[in-house]
């Protein structure tokens, strides 16, 4: 079969029986079910072993444009035969191009015989045929040859792996591009920079976010390319931009490249030079002004004299640009935005996001770490984008309309089956058009946009349910509107181009993106930009082909620092009187709303405008009373949302034009410790006094010292600030922030202040490369009532592994440090409950030291594999400790009480006894605890368990027995550490609050005897060669005497055994 010809029933029907395992034909036509729409005919070919039946459709329109509408079709065909997967070919004879599809889903079956409904459905396609680009598909459906297994066969249609593969190759042409080194798995290969700026360095941060513009403007321009006219001729003419242009092009990038960045697609044609108006370039639209402006990084300037000058310092060669875009010819492009519902095995606008996230986590030349690392910054995958903008939007619409749970449900799923189950009626469907059409949406960490522009996506596709002929969207949009903008509106809906005037009212009303780097923001107006494009109709005969100037987004994505606000040490009486020059607010809205779709002169002119309006507003306040205060005249005066530049604050109101607050806050913020360097101590004493001082006085813990609290911490307390009453905070976040005794103060102030919607536990894996555990938090800015509950779940809906159960909120405040313990659900509660029972906290019988010895900079040179000295003292870190001894590992440590960090109390080292606890665990035993009687000194990475001198009843090694037995580690994952599977933090504050109870003299006694044996065992262990079942038996004996001082039952014990 070959993949990139017209489709041909005999070959297809030859491929599938060589490329599924076991497929037994069966080739029938069936019957068009009543309520299929464009499909003329179906076939069905067989059934693999796998579970998967085959399917042709033909279809009355080209298949190779997606309709959710035939994706939902073709799944209500699969239920119907009984079937939850199947591949299906798509093809029409009056186009070249067809589509093969895998669709997989997950049945729900009535009685065990009759599926009732297909959860969870996904359809993952390739586009073939004559036009189509086939390295991809020919690589995962005929290179790889016969499917193994069902994961396998997921794998050959996984959009992820397509991604992977394109980035992969991405990478290679920047690294090539500014130099370093490409690594595979059997060489690494260094290449020098062959990008050149202007008295720069070849490995600066200058060069380095040139190279991500440039790849990013490029991959732009390519998109443009997939938009043809209703004639084929496309809004980026081939001519120019291929891999035939520029290597028939000499000084491309000069010559062809910098004019169609900042002398064509950013001016009208009329104002272009003379040089770009003829047929190749001027079959280039304007799009857009401020589309493509050049940075001052970018070297270009309008003055011919100057720009000559930068013509020869700017070399981007041309050999590179040529097998960059080998590279890009190889793909299928498609500006048509993925869902987790439908993917295409296309490159789609997303991956300008992830070309911007990955690329920009490259070696920062300046600091010799990764940008990533000082940003925080990762891209979130798909399917949990679209998960959080779901939930937000399903919480918001039930605040707001009071209409059923199932039906809104049914209305947010791409499943549209569910819809004609839970029907809405006209006013329903007019509450919901009302809502959105007021909806106030925040990405405080935008990045380059997934969930704006995935809230956009969603709002869209629930106003072509309700409102399929757009007129209660149309109604809203054309209310206060300016005139100008009120006649695109109009014109657009006389033609039916509805989905243009929902998206362009979506991004001019509703969502809202704020970003510290510059080139996050543009990346965003990219993808805005970009999924209007998709709707833009084409006419080659009109000006500008038809097509209207794409918005001015500067007053909808600002690249600033979100955490810092205007000085609150102004005050209030200044502050209030800025915001309260109702006149100058009132212009600044107007220049706004008319600056959204102003083009040519009229965009500069209020430009201008906003300049000048800014300008009075500051000297009305000067004269009223503002005079001393420069820091806030400052600051305002340095913002120019026109320009490139960060502005150091953030404001909603100033930059916005909002007051009242945003109805969502969603956001996937930094993870970044504010301890590091590059958080100067302003910043850390904003951090303070902004956020942290203003937590109650009951809302204390470690998380007020602002040197070691995560940055996602603070998101968390911005949002709930700028947060309407009622309103929903979206956050994916570390699993930190339910557990560490750092966050404690977070915590409380959720738990007091707001209510909490839910959590999902994501666990670990969900970011590339990144080891943490996350979660998903949503939360309303209400405060809770004793019944308050909190929906937890393990994974997405999504997932196999996927587990809902209901918490009460106010649980947690009962808990230690207030951590969530999640897991803890009736059962868990109840054990947890009856291990209470009787006990005493730790800390009564003895005193745990949490930390030990603390070099500080360059511990190496405090440590040796010899004793150089009597100064040299024996030591031993965490990885020395094991369960029950010490493993000493000839380690030695300067213990200078002067020159050391901290060097604890030498009187500690030197006692007979004690217990030492490794301070990070994990695993089925989070709990490590050794015994050591050999007075060894102990380094930062352990804790130290001492008796207390009042305490009788303490003996350490029936402590030991307990730390390690399985009941105190189930009861420790549990409670402390929601079952990571990572490490986890053992903190002085969560050993303190075991509980210990004191069985009676002979169970002690019982105890410590086997506990005793276990030490010496250990200690003999390469003597007896039946050591690990003699160590394995004294295990069990330990764990069924500490069952019998909790006085726990078979079924308790099994809860325990079953955990651990």
């Amino acid at each position: 079969m070959k993949l990139n010809d017209n489709f041909n029933q005999q070959e297809f029907i030859d491929w599938i029986d060589e490329f599924l395992p076991e497929f037994s034909k069966d080739v029938r036509k069936v019957d068009v079910p009543k309520g299929f729409t464009g499909v003329k005919s179906i076939l069905t070919l067989g059934e693999s072993t796998l579970g998967v039946r085959v399917y042709i459709i033909e279809t009355n329109d080209d298949p190779s444009r997606r309709k959710v509408g035939l994706a939902t079709d073709s799944f209500n065909l699969l239920k119907n035969y009984g079937t939850p997967n199947a591949i299906i070919a798509y093809y029409s004879p009056n186009t070249s191009l067809w589509r093969i599809s895998l669709l997989t889903s997950t049945p729900i079956w009535a009685e065990r015989k009759i599926i009732t409904k297909l959860s969870n459905p996904k359809r993952q396609s390739y586009v073939l045929g004559s036009k189509a680009k086939v390295k991809t598909p020919h690589q995962y459906l005929m290179s790889k040859g016969k499917v193994t297994d069902f994961t396998d066969l997921k794998s050959r249609f996984s959009l992820e792996v397509v991604n992977k593969d394109f980035y992969k190759e991405i990478s290679h042409a920047f690294i090539r591009l500014v130099g370093g080194t490409i690594a595979n798995s059997k060489s690494q290969k260094s290449s020098d920079p062959l990008l050149k700026l202007p008295a720069l360095k070849d490995s600066s941060q200058t060069n380095l976010e040139f190279a991500v513009r440039l790849i990013g403007r490029i991959i732009f321009c390519w998109f443009l390319r997939e938009k043809r006219s209703t004639s084929g001729h496309s809004l980026m003419p081939r001519e120019l931009v291929s891999f035939e242009a520029v290597k028939n092009m000499p000084d491309y990038y000069h010559k062809i490249l910098e004019p169609i960045f900042f002398e064509i697609l950013n001016k009208p044609i009329r104002t272009r030079k003379e040089t770009f108006i003829n047929d190749l370039f001027s079959a280039i639209p304007y799009l857009n002004g401020g589309l493509f402006s050049p940075h001052e990084d970018d070297f270009f300037n309008y003055n011919e004299g100057k720009q000559a000058i930068n013509h020869n310092l700017v070399i981007v060669p041309d050999e590179w640009l040529k097998a960059f875009f080998e590279v890009l010819e190889t793909y299928n492009f498609t500006i048509d935005e993925n869902t987790s519902f439908d993917e295409e095995l296309s490159i789609d606008p997303e991956m300008l996001g992830r070309i911007f996230e990955n690329l920009l986590a490259e070696i920062n030349p300046e600091t010799g770490e990764s940008a990533r690392k000082s940003t925080g910054s990762y891209y979130t995958p798909r399917a949990i984008v679209d998960y959080m903008v779901d939930e937000s939007l399903y919480l918001y619409l039930k605040n707001k309309t009071d209409i059923g749970s199932n039906k809104l449900k049914s209305l947010i799923s791409y499943d549209l089956e569910d819809d004609t189950s839970n029907p809405l009626d006209d006013k329903e469907k007019d509450h919901i058009a009302q809502a959105l059409g007021s909806i106030k949406i925040l990405d405080p960490a935008c990045g380059s946009g997934a969930f704006p522009i995935g809230a956009m996506q969603k709002i869209v596709f629930i106003l072509q349910q309700i409102d399929q002929h757009g007129q209660l969207w149309f109604k809203k949009q054309i209310q206060n509107t300016p005139i100008e903008l009120r006649k695109v509106i109009e014109r657009e809906f006389k033609e039916k181009n509805f989905d243009y005037i929902r998206k362009l009212g979506i991004i001019r009303e509703n969502i809202y993106g704020i970003d510290i780097q510059p080139i996050a923001t543009e990346i965003s107006r990219l993808r805005c930009f970009l999924t209007l494009v998709v709707d833009e109709r084409i006419d080659d005969s009109l000006e500008n082909r038809g097509i209207e100037p794409l918005p001015n987004l500067d007053f909808k994505f600002v690249t600033a620092n979100t955490l810092v606000g205007l000085p609150t040490s102004v005050g209030s009486v200044s502050q209030i009187g800025l915001f309260e020059d109702d006149q100058g607010i009132k212009e600044l809205k107007e220049v706004r709303d008319m600056f959204f779709n102003a083009s040519g002169f009229e965009r500069d002119q209020l430009k201008l405008q906003f300049v000048q309006t800014q300008n009075k507003m500051f000297q009305k306040l000067i004269s009223e009373g503002l005079r001393g205060h420069a820091e806030m005249t400052s600051m305002l005066t340095s913002w120019d949302p026109f320009s490139h530049k960060s502005s150091a604050w953030f404001d909603q109101e100033w930059m916005f034009g909002i007051k009242d607050g945003f109805d969502i806050v969603i956001a996937n913020p930094p993870w970044v410790f504010t301890r590091r360097g590059d958080f100067d101590k302003k910043l850390k004493k904003i951090i303070t006094d902004t956020y942290l001082k203003k937590l109650k006085s009951s809302q204390v813990g470690h998380a007020k010292q602002s040197g070691k609290i995560n940055l996602f911490a603070i998101f968390i307390l911005f949002a709930s600030n700028i947060l309407k009453k009622d309103g929903l905070m979206t956050f994916i976040i570390p699993n930190t922030l339910l557990r560490a005794t750092i966050f404690d103060a977070i915590r409380k102030y959720l738990l007091d202040e707001t209510s909490i919607s839910s959590i999902v536990d994501l666990s670990k894996g969900i970011f590339e490369n990144v080891t943490a555990s996350t979660i998903v938090l949503i939360l309303e800015n209400t405060k809770p009532n004793q019944k308050t509950q909190i929906n937890v779940s393990q994974s997405l809906p999504i997932d196999d592994k996927y587990n809902e159960w209901k918490i009460e909120q106010s649980s947690f405040l009962k808990n230690v440090s207030y951590g969530f313990n999640i897991y803890a659900n009736d059962i868990g509660l109840s054990l947890i409950n009856k291990i209470l029972i009787n006990s005493e906290r730790l800390d009564k019988y003895y005193k745990v030291i949490g930390g030990g010895i603390a070099t500080g900079p360059g511990k190496k040179d405090y440590i040796s594999n010899t004793k150089l000295s009597d100064i040299y003292k024996p030591l031993i870190e965490g990885k020395d400790v094991k369960r029950y001894l010490i493993s000493f590992s000839d380690k030695y440590i300067l213990y200078d009480r002067v020159k050391l960090y901290r060097a604890r109390d030498e009187k500690v080292f030197l006692l007979g006894e004690k217990l030492v606890t490794q301070r990070i665990g994990g695993g089925r035993y989070p709990l490590v605890v050794g015994y050591d009687n050999n007075k060894y000194y102990t380094f930062n990475s352990t804790n130290t368990i001492l008796k207390r001198e009042d305490s009788n009843d303490s003996d350490l090694k029936y402590l030991l027995g307990l730390l390690n037995s399985k009941l105190l580690n189930w009861y420790f994952k549990i409670q402390y550490t929601n079952k990571s599977e990572l490490t986890v933090n053992i903190s002085k504050t969560f050993l303190e609050q075991l509980p210990i109870k004191m069985g009676s003299i002979e169970t002690k006694t019982s105890l410590i005897n086997s506990v005793n044996k276990m030490i010496d065992m250990l200690q003999r262990k390469h003597s007896d060669l039946d050591h690990d079942k003699k160590v394995e038996a004294c295990e069990k004996q330990i764990d069924e005497i500490i069952y019998q001082i909790y006085n726990l039952n078979e079924d308790e014990i099994k809860t325990i055994e079953a955990e651990i």
